[in-house]
């Protein structure tokens, strides 16, 4: 895999209640310019699930972390009002797909993303994963 500079980007940090949310992309070099034209198009294209991050959080509201993945993959977000809890995570040099499944296993919600089309944004669905069947 390889791993984008995301100078435009940079940091992504929100606070949340007790905890801090710090995602970026894994090796993120900041404030270091595109050596090409080439380059500088390649860093300004939306992150993808298969990108390297780096999520590092504790007890931080699992909304804002999910906001979190939707800011980084540049998507429109809708989230179900019952996804609730606060996460706690120190997950490094991970795909984005990987660390967003195990936020959702840990809030008990699934997720669904769509690719943007020309002049429509990705989209990001979060769910309440539904109840496992009684036996």
């Amino acid at each position: 895999m390889k791993k984008r500079d995301w100078a435009g980007l940079g940091l992504v940090c929100l606070l949340a209640g007790a905890g801090a949310v710090l995602a970026e992309p894994a090796g993120a070099v900041q404030d270091k310019p595109p050596a090409t034209e080439a380059a500088a198009e390649e860093d300004s294209k939306p992150a993808s699930l298969q990108d390297p991050i780096d999520l590092k959080v504790t007890g931080a509201d699992g909304r804002d972390v999910l906001k979190t993945f939707a800011v980084v993959l540049s998507a429109n977000l809708e989230i179900d009002p019952e996804v609730q809890g606060e996460v706690t995570f120190n997950l490094e040099n991970i795909p984005m797909q990987k660390a967003l499944e195990r936020v959702c296993k840990t809030l008990g919600c699934d997720w669904r993303y769509t690719e943007g089309s020309e002049g429509k944004a990705p989209e990001l669905l979060i769910v309440k994963s539904p109840p496992p069947p009684q036996k």
